[in-house]
């Protein structure tokens, strides 16, 4: 499943809630900061830096994904200036927040690894509410 979304006004997530964090959380918060130093051809082959809009809503959602319990994610920089996250196991979820403040995401399972799981993103993703 593949959709696109609107997420550039996420006022409808409480990024201030007080539940707990994730000890994963800071160390990405530290990365994500981390791709505003990157430059144009960071990678060699052409590629635009994070723009500052990917980089604050990717930060907005790894907080959401950490009070949602969420095991830490893989994050990158992509060659198109949006930001990549992405978790493995049972099944496996990618999202990417876009330069434009949309996000996209695959949710894939395999025979015996259930979505279910990660069906609480899809929706909140779906709706656009992710944050």
């Amino acid at each position: 499943m593949l959709s696109s979304m609107e997420v550039g006004y996420w006022s409808m997530c409480d990024v201030g809630n007080t539940m707990s964090e994730e000890p994963w959380l800071p160390a990405i918060r530290v990365m994500l900061e981390s791709f505003r130093d990157l430059k144009a051809d960071w990678d060699s082959y052409g590629a635009d830096p994070p723009y500052p809009e990917a980089i604050e809503q990717a930060t907005k959602f790894a907080e959401l994904m950490s009070r949602e319990g969420a095991s830490k994610p893989h994050v990158a920089p992509c060659n198109d200036g949006s930001i990549a996250f992405e978790w493995t196991g049972d099944c496996e979820l990618e999202v990417e927040i876009q330069p434009d403040g949309t996000a996209d995401y695959l949710l894939n399972g395999d025979d015996e690894g259930s979505t279910d799981d990660w069906q609480v993103v899809v929706d909140m993703l779906a709706v656009g509410w992710v944050p």
